[in-house]
């Protein structure tokens, strides 16, 4: 997860379960993990994202917890790129602090603070200078590993912004891994749905 994201993730699973084992909707199954009415759309929680003062300032996201669109991207991920990005993604992660591989280790920073010590070494994960990467890069670098794609503009849409674009790309690139037309095609309908009034 991303800094913050404790108390948003946790409500995500609930709609893998919804969705994958129940066989509901995306869009109600993502809206069943914080109301019963399941009224939360991926779109109506992308509106309330960009309407807000950061989102138009350019700014990050950081109100995150207890709301949609704290984790709305994983959403979009999922209506990309399938729930497999998001199991393998965690399950990796899960190797690598089980088996301690501390050269692809994913640093959390909200991480319990017995759990830190293992942590705190910067070892090179890449092959340029991924060592440098500060911890939203390393997660949009792995996420995109995982996609097969360059999520960075899909992440940067929900409030996540690499710090050193350069940088992140440089690791990209030395990957092959590609921008992706679907995040393109999602991020151009977004736009339309920005209202035209507070209305």
């Amino acid at each position: 997860r991303f800094d913050g994201e404790r108390e948003a993730v946790v409500n995500f699973p609930y709609a893998y379960v919804r969705h994958a084992i129940l066989g509901e909707d995306l869009d109600a199954a993502f809206g069943h993990t914080l109301s019963r009415t399941g009224t939360w759309t991926i779109d109506n929680a992308a509106v309330d994202w960009m309407v807000r003062t950061y989102f138009r300032g350019g700014g990050e996201m950081e109100i995150l917890g207890y709301v949609h669109k704290g984790y709305a991207k994983y959403a979009d991920i999922v209506r990309l790129f399938g729930w497999d990005v998001i199991k393998g993604y965690h399950q990796k992660v899960q190797t690598d602090v089980y088996g301690l591989r501390l050269d692809e280790i994913e640093v959390f920073s909200d991480t319990c603070g017995e759990d830190m010590d293992l942590y705190k070494e910067q070892v090179s994960v890449g092959p340029a200078a991924a060592n440098t990467l500060t911890g939203t890069e390393r997660r949009i670098l792995h996420w995109s590993i995982e996609a097969g794609v360059d999520l960075t503009p899909l992440i940067h849409f929900w409030g996540r912004h690499p710090t050193d674009n350069g940088l992140l790309k440089e690791e990209l690139d030395a990957r092959n891994i590609p921008l992706s037309s679907k995040i393109f095609v999602l991020l151009s309908r977004y736009v339309t749905l920005i209202p035209n009034s507070k209305k």
